[in-house]
């Protein structure tokens, strides 16, 4: 809401828009659910573009700056979250007492040669 009432005000702030984009990338929601947020920001952006009598050469580039680092968001979101469940996965075979368990791990132990670990 506060793009849209800095640009129709100074058409100078439809940067805002690119920031609100990556924001809604960012939002903890589900992957689906955030692109559907930030195609109708997109949209919106456009509208307010052609309300605004925006050059026409301004709108592909405004769109793609909104949708290529909203999409970033929405993936590094995914990565953040993979290796959150690969941490509890590994921690949970660690307590479970699995015998590779210790052969997992990412870091270097003085504890798995290449003989204990197949």
């Amino acid at each position: 809401m506060l793009a849209i009432g800095l640009t129709v005000h100074d058409s100078a702030w439809a940067g805002t828009f690119i920031y609100s984009a990556v924001a809604m990338g960012a939002a903890r929601l589900p992957p689906r659910q955030a692109a559907a947020w930030l195609g109708g920001l997109t949209l919106v952006a456009a509208v307010v573009a052609l309300v605004l009598h925006a050059a026409a050469v301004w709108l592909l580039p405004i769109v793609l700056l909104m949708v290529l680092p909203g999409m970033g968001m929405i993936g590094l979101g995914q990565l953040i979250e993979s290796n959150h469940e690969l941490r509890r996965a590994r921690e949970e075979v660690a307590r479970l007492g699995s015998p590779r368990s210790a052969c997992a791990s990412p870091v270097i132990s003085t504890t798995c040669s290449a003989t204990a670990c197949p």
